[in-house]
């Protein structure tokens, strides 16, 4: 998948956040070399998941993202 050019000068700077009901996924854990001080929401495990959730719809979509609202 397509990892925008933003998004990953963000993730050189802050690996993920969650505030106020938006999370922007970080590297996953397993990928870090120490352990993070709080849970880390991963980029690659969700998108897996959400490609697993809408299998059946044929999107191909690279999500960064979510909010309490949707990704």
């Amino acid at each position: 998948m397509a990892i925008p050019d933003e998004y990953f000068a963000f993730l050189k700077v802050v690996n993920g956040i969650e505030y106020n009901g938006c999370i922007i996924y970080g590297i996953d854990e397993e990928f870090l070399e120490d352990d993070p001080e709080q849970e880390i929401s991963g980029f690659i495990e969700n998108n897996e998941g959400y490609r697993m959730d809408i299998a059946d719809e044929g999107d191909n979509y690279t999500i960064i993202g979510e909010s309490d609202m949707s990704w």
